[in-house]
C-alpha cells in the first residue's frame, strides 16, 4: 500500500537510510483522559522487511503509538517526582 508523499530527505530521513522503499511516520500520542489526546513525539518506521506496509501493520502502529505515548508520559511524571 504505497501512498504518494512529498518526502524531504533532510527532515524525514535524519537517520540517513540509503534506498528507502517504504515508510510510515505517525505521532506518538498519550490519551490520559478519553478524548484528551496529547502528542509527545514522532514514530518513524523505514523499509519494512518482506514487502510493502499493510493495513495490519498500520493497525499495529496505531496501538503501539498510544502504548509508547502513555509510557513516555508516565516516565515524565516519575522523573518529575524524583
Amino acid at each position: 500500500m504505497s501512498v504518494g508523499y512529498n518526502f524531504n530527505s533532510k527532515i524525514d530521513n535524519f537517520l540517513e537510510v540509503k534506498d528507502i522503499e517504504n515508510f510510515v511516520f505517525t505521532s506518538i500520542q498519550d490519551e490520559e483522559r478519553e478524548g484528551d489526546i496529547q502528542s509527545v513525539g514522532v514514530l518513524q518506521f523505514v523499509n519494512r522487511l518482506g514487502g510493502d506496509v499493510t493495513q495490519e501493520d498500520l493497525l499495529r502502529l496505531f496501538h503501539l503509538r498510544k502504548l509508547i505515548g502513555a509510557a513516555t508520559v508516565k516516565c515524565q511524571f516519575i522523573a518529575m517526582a524524583i
